[in-house]
């Protein structure tokens, strides 16, 4: 009687194990995407550091929260003269760190909803000290943004960055854009205030 009870017990394993193996429960999955690493410099002693956190709080989501740490509370951000004077605003259009906050909450926020992303080149043309604590520096900028991989939106220009040193930490203080004619390309100002209401 033992053997008949553990033959049956050793045929109801082999059937189990025959009938789950049908089932593909024993095959390797697909490997997921591993998750990139946040970058986000935590010591910005230096400004090129605080300017590698700016691209990394536009370009990845996780850093939106991050961005605050950057702006001096005095914040700043100018759009070009002509770029104000298109969207019927008035000539030396600006906000501050607030509103630059929220945008950037809002950027992120329709990125998300719209399987969106931004990708962001800097050309440093020229750094030069206004001060012991203060950097004049500027860019060229080649920003991209695509939207659920079937629209691309390109924004070039070029901008005059302040940096201020605080405690051995550098932040940006002031932004001001500019458009470049020859290129002919909406500037950063320009897809900034999309997302500024």
């Amino acid at each position: 009687m033992k053997k008949s009870k553990l033959f049956s017990k050793i045929a109801l394993i082999i059937l189990l194990v025959s009938g789950l193996s049908g089932c593909d429960i024993f095959e390797p999955r697909d490997a997921e995407d591993p998750t990139q690493p946040q970058k986000w410099n935590e010591f910005f002693t230096a400004w090129e550091l605080t300017l590698e956190n700016l691209e990394f709080a536009y370009e990845d989501k996780r850093n939106k929260d991050n961005y605050v740490q950057i702006l001096t509370d005095d914040f700043e951000f100018h759009m070009d003269d002509n770029d104000a004077l298109d969207l019927g605003l008035n000539k030396q259009y600006s906000w501050n760190r607030q509103s630059e906050l929220n945008l950037l909450e809002n950027m992120h926020a329709y990125l998300s909803d719209n399987e969106g992303e931004i990708e962001i080149m800097f050309s440093v043309e020229n750094s030069s000290s206004s001060g012991i604590n203060e950097v004049e520096v500027d860019i060229i900028y080649d920003i991209t943004r695509i939207i659920a991989s079937d629209s691309t939106a390109t924004f070039r220009g070029d901008a005059t960055i302040f940096f201020e040193e605080d405690g051995g930490y550098w932040y940006l203080k002031k932004f001001y854009d500019y458009r470049d004619e020859e290129l002919a390309e909406p500037t950063w100002g320009m897809m900034k205030y999309e997302y500024v209401q």
